[in-house]
């Protein structure tokens, strides 16, 4: 080899070092900062109409859309963190061979920062630290053989907003298998709740999701202006949520729409949501799998239960102040009242 030759392997020997030394990991989505919208077009759709009732379609749109996180292909093995908070401490760590993840069941409205770490010719590199927020849009839950499910926080209330990861909503959980029991492990749900009849499915006997199990046969609609059985039921499903080691709780009746949308309307009415969020959270089932039929007399039905609420007491204080009274009446205490709004409100200002 001649001197030329041997002064050129050299300075390519010495770049390539120098290129791997200072090389970072580079990410390809989403961008860095973006906003990533959790739900497909035709729930962002609905949440921007004005109309009453939702179009009927044959796919299932109550579910998450994934946000899947992407970087340039470069070693064969790759850690992930990802945090709510930007020093990334508590991070979550992924171990991956591609060069891709997609998270569905992030929370919403929530900035999360991540870093991706590799091996190239060695040497460990990494990506910088970067970010992405979620849309502000009801937060769909993906769990295995489980349908209509979805987290009852995160909707402005005056002062902040409610919680979220405390309280979920679902159809059944009856099909559900060992993929869909690690996701509700993973969210940390302790509580089934579960408003069906005895011998309706599973109903009254145990939590095929092998968690803690209520089992309280629900009420509904009219049902609650009525009947005086009825309205001491309700109010036997929300005491449920007055206790804080019931917390995470997800409820459900069979399809989640009927006796579960009444009990949704209920606590989040107590907690301060508006008008317009609690009828697109009623609504929002209807653009599920197991929507059923009747759409448009149930939503009457739902109507006939708002008005009943919101003049129950005085028509001219807030829903919220109606709620409280008619739970009040029919066996639960102030305390326990409290208790769900100290567990359940964050105050935010946000």
């Amino acid at each position: 080899m001649d001197k030329k030759m041997f002064l050129l392997l050299m300075l390519l020997t010495v770049s390539m070092s120098a290129s791997v030394q200072g090389k970072s990991l580079k990410t390809v989505s989403p961008k860095n900062g973006k906003t990533v919208s959790m739900v497909d077009q035709q729930v962002r759709k609905w949440y921007k109409s004005s109309k009453r009732i939702p179009p009927k379609y044959k796919k299932d749109h109550a579910v998450p859309s994934g946000v899947t996180l992407k970087w340039r292909k470069m070693g064969k093995k790759y850690t992930l963190l990802l945090s709510r908070n930007k020093k990334l401490s508590g991070a979550k760590k992924y171990t991956l061979t591609s060069n891709h993840i997609t998270f569905y069941n992030l929370r919403r409205n929530q900035k999360y920062y991540w870093r991706i770490t590799g091996s190239y010719r060695g040497k460990e590199i990494s990506s910088v630290t970067l970010s992405f927020k979620t849309s502000d849009h009801p937060r769909l839950i993906r769990i295995s053989k489980a349908a209509n499910v979805r987290d009852l926080g995160g909707y402005k209330i005056s002062g902040g907003r409610i919680k979220q990861g405390m309280i979920y909503r679902s159809a059944n959980l009856d099909s559900i298998k060992e993929s869909g029991r690690k996701t509700i492990g993973k969210l940390g749900i302790q509580t089934d709740l579960d408003l069906r009849n005895e011998n309706e499915g599973l109903g009254g006997t145990d939590s095929p999701a092998d968690l803690s199990y209520i089992h309280i046969p629900g009420a509904q609609y009219e049902e609650i202006i009525d009947s005086e059985k009825s309205r001491h039921q309700l109010v036997r499903e929300c005491k449920v949520f007055a206790r804080e080691g019931n917390y995470p709780i997800l409820f459900h009746c069979t399809y989640g729409r009927d006796r579960t949308g009444t009990l949704a309307f209920m606590l989040e009415g107590l907690l301060g949501v508006g008008k317009k969020d609690l009828y697109k959270d009623y609504t929002l089932t209807f653009l599920s799998s197991k929507r059923g039929s009747g759409t448009a007399k149930r939503i009457k039905r739902f109507d006939r239960l708002f008005k009943y609420m919101v003049s129950y007491k005085d028509r001219k204080k807030p829903l919220a102040y109606n709620i409280q009274a008619f739970l009040l009446d029919y066996g639960m205490t102030e305390k326990e009242v409290n208790e769900i709004k100290e567990i359940m409100i964050e105050k935010t200002g946000s």
